[in-house]
């Protein structure tokens, strides 16, 4: 799965593990800069990215607001656990222990929109 692009070309967008990544691009003769957000906080959510006329990102997690203009929407699944053996600190018997499974962006399909290029 990974990165779709949804319109256009937009070779700024990269994902690694649970982190989406924006390099740093020029917007209307000035630099935006880089940016990066780390999606596993927000598991289970619809989680949107808009870029804003100056150059600022806004993170919408289950937010339907729009913004001026979209660039990438991921649908997150809820964070998944394994279980794992444990000895008790206090019994030093052997108990079953939920871990949480990292979020990994590249299984999860990620829509990337073009960037403004005026």
């Amino acid at each position: 799965m990974a990165i779709k692009l949804m319109s256009g070309e937009n070779d700024k967008v990269s994902i690694s593990g649970s982190k989406l990544r924006i390099d740093s691009f020029e917007m209307l003769g000035s630099p935006v800069p880089a940016f990066e957000l780390d999606c596993e906080e927000l598991q289970g959510a619809l989680v949107r990215l808009y870029l804003s006329p100056f150059g600022t990102y806004t993170v919408r997690a289950n937010d339907w607001r729009g913004g001026w203009w979209q660039v990438a929407e991921i649908d997150l699944p809820p964070r998944s656990f394994r279980q794992v053996e444990q000895e008790n600190q206090d019994t030093g018997e052997l108990e079953l222990v939920d871990v949480p499974i990292p979020l990994d962006l590249s299984k999860i399909e990620v829509k990337v929109w073009s960037l403004p290029s005026f």
